[in-house]
């Protein structure tokens, strides 16, 4: 991110609520995958719907956290790092998003 101490000194505290937030969403998120992998060979057509919604409920949560703190982030640095770490968060999301789809079998 290449931030000045200034920035660092400002962005850190903002980070942090951020991780914090969303470390609570990525916790249901494994509670999700727990709960697939428990029964993915025998899921009624209820709960496979059941928890497909629940999913896209976590990417709304997710989501909402992003566009909560995209105003915070941009209070405490310039618009190019806000666009930078919103780059680098998403790629990162796309990495532990893949590995865990690679490790979930699909609904039978």
């Amino acid at each position: 991110m290449n931030l000045t101490p200034d920035e660092a000194r400002q962005f850190w505290p903002v980070y942090d609520a951020y991780a914090a937030e969303t470390a609570k969403i990525s916790d249901q998120t494994v509670n999700l995958i727990t709960m697939f992998a428990d029964g993915y060979r025998t899921l009624s057509d209820k709960d496979a719907y059941s928890l497909a919604m629940s999913s896209l409920e976590i990417e709304r949560l997710r989501n909402g956290v992003k566009q909560r703190y995209a105003p915070r982030f941009a209070a405490v640095l310039p618009g190019k790092k806000v666009a930078r770490f919103i780059q680098l968060d998403r790629r990162l999301d796309a990495v532990a998003a893949l590995n865990v789809t690679q490790a979930i079998s699909l609904v039978e």
